[in-house]
């Protein structure tokens, strides 16, 4: 019997997808023949909170440095892209192309992450896959995408006990253009009247966000799920990058943007192009 261990884990700061992809498939290994364990680099958020508690999943391990968490680790040894809209959609292709069974619990996660990257199919990343697969899934999980769907972006959207630092910090990730790093993070919410009434204060913690992180700008995105726009506030000399990048007007160190909900598609490329 080998003794090696087969960990699956998803990307830091995890959002929904992450943490429920590496609960998908880890049990999709295991059902195969090679037992895997789920964990996760960082805290769920209240999203993905309300989603392991309403399935009945525990929250995976934390692991903060894998060098000494498993240091004789090969690294990844597969990898799969396709243009759509959530991993899970990919995996939920995986367990039928492999003719595994999903099980009830695991197709009520991976149901709601892709609920929760495509923003319950408003982004422009949805694909006609991601409904086709969700729409599987809620079939097997028994929940009615439109009522759990609003239920679960609602328990994510509360930031009541979030401080500034928190928001600004929420599903951050770096990006690299011109020899500079930038950091883009992205806040969801059913109304941004609140988060947007202490614009100044947030911008200031984005700008002690950069400087302690040596970034060259630090951005949030506060997302409006109901009217699908995102007001993006900045930090940084880049005033100049953002008017390039959206031609809109900035005020405060931010811009509207509306039918925007999407960092992947419609804030990254623009804002890295505009730095070039």
């Amino acid at each position: 019997m080998s003794d090696v261990k087969t960990y699956v884990a998803g990307h830091k700061s995890p959002d929904t997808d992450s943490i429920c992809s590496a609960i998908s498939f880890a049990n999709l290994l295991t059902q195969m023949g090679t037992p895997a364990t789920p964990v996760c680099a960082g805290e769920a958020n209240k999203e993905t909170t309300y989603i392991l508690n309403h399935f009945g999943f525990e929250h995976p391990q934390i692991v903060k440095n894998w060098e000494e968490f498993a240091p004789e680790g090969d690294g990844p040894v597969f990898m799969r892209l396709e243009p759509v809209g959530c991993s899970n959609t990919i995996i939920t292709k995986l367990y039928m192309e492999n003719n595994q069974e999903i099980p009830k619990g695991i197709a009520g996660l991976m149901l709601s992450a892709i609920i929760s990257d495509t923003v319950l199919f408003r982004s422009p990343t949805c694909t006609e896959t991601d409904k086709e697969m969700a729409h599987k899934l809620a079939e097997i999980a028994g929940v009615d995408i439109e009522s759990y769907g609003l239920d679960m972006l609602k328990a994510g959207a509360d930031i009541s006990d979030l401080t500034n630092d928190d928001i600004v910090r929420t599903d951050m990730k770096e990006f690299s253009e011109a020899g500079k790093t930038i950091s883009i993070g992205q806040i969801s919410v059913m109304d941004t009247t609140d988060v947007l009434a202490k614009q100044a204060e947030l911008v200031a913690a984005l700008e002690a966000l950069r400087t302690a992180n040596n970034y060259d700008a630090s951005y949030i995105m506060v997302t409006n799920i109901l009217d699908e726009s995102t007001t993006l506030l900045f930090s940084g000399d880049v005033e100049a990058v953002v008017t390039k990048a959206f031609e809109k007007e900035v005020k405060d160190n931010g811009v509207f943007l509306p039918n925007t909900m999407s960092r992947k598609k419609q804030i990254v490329p623009p804002i890295l192009g505009a730095m070039k």
